[in-house]
């Protein structure tokens, strides 16, 4: 009989995974019970962001929100890539630098919490 091996991960490891299972878990509909105990309450937050793909800016629009949000962009690991606050019904973010790829784009204010995916591409 063969022995099964466990894999060892470090600890950063799993709580990057962690996150990004949080965060996609509440991009699921709000229907399912886990995510209407876990993720906050979503009332009028709902930015627009375009294009999307995009190449090297993005424009948010925050039109339908009451007072500042806190837009980040995160890469796939959880690392934070950009975090800025907007005030503005609608501003330029210059993502040029960042590689081509996948993202998770956040916005945050008193109202609640939004995620969603971009992609860059060239």
């Amino acid at each position: 009989m063969q022995q099964i091996k466990a894999i060892q991960l470090p600890k950063t490891e799993i709580i990057l995974f962690l996150i990004l299972l949080f965060l996609l878990v509440c991009q699921l509909p709000q229907k399912q019970v886990f995510c209407q105990s876990v993720c906050p309450k979503i009332k009028s937050i709902s930015p627009q962001f375009y294009p999307n793909p995009f190449k090297g800016e993005i424009t948010v629009d925050l039109k339908e929100l009451s007072g500042p949000t806190t837009v980040t962009v995160f890469d796939y690991s959880g690392r934070r890539l950009v975090e800025t606050k907007i005030s503005n019904a609608s501003q330029k973010l210059d993502l040029g630098f960042i590689s081509d790829g996948v993202y998770i784009i956040q916005f945050r204010n008193e109202e609640g919490v939004f995620t969603k995916r971009i992609v860059k591409q060239k």
